[in-house]
């Protein structure tokens, strides 16, 4: 039986919400290898697959990497442009994986998202076999 708490930060009228927090009820090394047996994690047909960030389309990224940084205490990467999804980015840095967020500067990817809602678009992932998998409205980007 898996059990666990939910604690929801922030307040119902920012304009992007804060991330929500789980407390499992075990350790993760014990919750890894409960997972492993029962192989819900397994080897990856692509090989060795990691995860690089949890992306997230914004429409002010200065504004929510303000409240972020703020609120969680997170170290800040460097803006930079990603030409392929004409966008502005910029990472929280997190072991296991970065949060990224991405503002539209033009037509493409980012700005299709956007168009839906603000909030998470892409997984960005880790692997030998470098592609982009659409699967409904996520996106799955093995770097």
């Amino acid at each position: 039986l898996l059990s666990w708490k939910l604690l929801f930060a922030g307040s119902p009228d920012e304009a992007f919400n804060l991330p929500f927090f789980i407390e499992w009820n075990e350790s993760d090394e014990k919750r890894f290898a409960d997972l492993t047996k029962r192989e819900t994690i397994a080897p990856h047909a692509r090989g060795e697959v990691t995860v690089d960030g949890a992306a997230f389309v914004v429409s002010s990224i200065d504004a929510v990497i303000d409240q972020w940084t703020q609120a969680l205490q997170l170290e800040k990467g460097e803006k930079y442009i990603d030409v392929a999804w004409n966008a502005t980015a910029q990472r929280l840095l997190l072991p296991g994986g970065d949060i990224i967020f991405y503002e539209p500067n033009g037509d493409g990817v980012v700005q299709k998202a956007l168009s839906n809602k603000q909030g998470l678009f892409a997984l960005e992932l880790t692997s030998a076999k470098k592609e982009e998998v659409s699967i409904y409205d996520a996106i799955y980007r093995f770097k």
